[in-house]
């Protein structure tokens, strides 16, 4: 029966992968980076998502974070 499980388990993240890719598409790394992790993905499943490392993910990652923060003027 574990057998049966794991197949299921192989299978269901065939799908998820199937599903990243449609759904990213379109996207450039980062923003697919950025559009996993916000449905919680985390950076090692998104390196295997995406076929990227893990660190790769991390990286596009702060990218993407560092650009969305406001940005400090001086007066």
């Amino acid at each position: 029966m574990s057998n049966s499980n794991d197949e299921i388990l192989v299978e269901l993240r065939r799908i998820e992968k199937l599903l990243v890719l449609i759904a990213t598409k379109d996207q450039k790394q980062k923003e697919q980076v950025r559009m996993l992790d916000s449905m919680g993905f985390q950076p090692k499943e998104i390196g295997e998502l995406l076929g990227i490392t893990a660190n790769a993910a991390r990286v596009a990652l702060h990218s993407v974070r560092k650009q969305k923060e406001p940005k400090n003027k001086r007066t």
